[in-house]
């Protein structure tokens, strides 16, 4: 008698497909990283619109860059210009503390006068500004610095009738002749008034800088 064999197949189980992301997720970027990446994106479309804020100047295709440009700058004329904002700054300082303010109508005023002064003796204030490499808003913000000057310092730079006519009598040799005496005094008076007031306020800033606590962190 045959016997049957039977065959067992052994079939192994079918696994589901894996899901490589599942199992190998992405990295999560860190807020940081976003910020870094848009700094990046920032910088890269500032250096293609905006080169003059890195380079001032091409020479046959090699750039100057503007960190050169301030440090020369910084080189020939620092310590000045250092000076000059710090007793600005010192200047700001005072007029906040005593409620000083210049408005706009009175630098408008000071513009429109200094025009027609100009205009009178045969010159232009915007060829002057030009030739002296200045921009109107230059001259304005040295304009407003100097009405708050005179507003801090006005009460000690008095003038009285006695010094215009001591003045009158000791320079009466270089005076101009024929101009009428009312306008020649005014002008002497007011000539006076300003080398005063300029008296007065190199005194306070010598004070002002010598009490004031100033620290410096570049030598020039």
């Amino acid at each position: 008698m045959n016997k049957v064999v039977r065959e067992t197949v052994v079939t192994e189980p079918v696994m589901p497909k894996k899901n490589i992301f599942a199992m190998n997720p992405l990295p999560k970027l860190s807020p940081f990283t976003y910020i870094v990446g848009a700094v990046v994106v920032v910088v890269l479309v500032g250096a293609l619109f905006f080169k003059n804020l890195f380079v001032v100047a091409l020479v046959n295709g090699q750039p100057v860059s503007r960190i050169a440009l301030i440090q020369e700058l910084e080189r020939l004329g620092g310590k000045q210009a250092l000076n000059s904002l710090v007793t600005k700054t010192l200047i700001e300082q005072e007029a906040s503390k005593k409620g000083v303010k210049v408005t706009d109508v009175e630098i408008n005023k000071a513009v429109t006068d200094l025009t027609a002064s100009l205009k009178k003796q045969g010159q232009d204030l915007d060829k002057l500004l030009v030739a002296q490499g200045m921009t109107k808003a230059t001259l304005i913000e040295q304009m407003r610095v100097q009405k708050v000057v005179e507003k801090l310092f006005d009460k000690q730079a008095v003038v009285s009738d006695k010094d215009v006519t001591d003045y009158l009598e000791k320079n009466k040799e270089s005076l101009p002749e024929g101009q009428d005496p009312a306008t020649l005094r005014d002008s002497v008076k007011d000539q006076l008034k300003q080398q005063k007031l300029s008296e007065v306020f190199q005194t306070w800033v010598q004070a002002s800088e010598k009490n004031a606590k100033i620290s410096y962190f570049i030598n020039f």
